[in-house]
């Protein structure tokens, strides 16, 4: 079966990804894992196949600025979002997808709408 892994850009969100990717590859299927910027790199120190859905992009400086823009407001925990970076990555991995043509597309909430652009 041929998997397509978004990982997110920021060490907690994509090291849970990694494992469960490699899992997969051990028993036999194709994956590869999408993520952007230096976290795309990680995977691929990793073992795993990548596609960087955002050359360059620096999720830390993005994640810093989220938060601070929380704290400047008063939003307390609300804005816990991370939709920062999906807006840097949805086109490219969009346009991947339809490609590459995955079986399965394992991602986290932040693109569980473009899912379907990709079939």
């Amino acid at each position: 079966m041929r998997i397509l892994f978004v990982g997110p850009p920021l060490y907690g969100l994509l090291y849970p990804v990694l494992s469960l990717a490699q899992a997969f590859r051990v028993n036999g299927h194709e994956v590869l894992i999408a993520s952007g910027g230096k976290f795309a790199q990680k995977a691929a120190e990793a073992g795993l196949v990548v596609f960087d859905a955002a050359p360059g992009f620096d999720s830390e400086a993005g994640y810093r600025r989220q938060e601070a823009l929380r704290k400047e407001n008063n939003i307390g925990t609300k804005m816990g979002n991370f939709s920062f970076f999906s807006e840097e990555m949805t086109d490219p991995l969009v346009a991947f997808a339809g490609q590459w043509r995955p079986d399965l597309i394992v991602y986290p909430p932040p693109w569980g709408r473009w899912t379907t652009d990709c079939r």
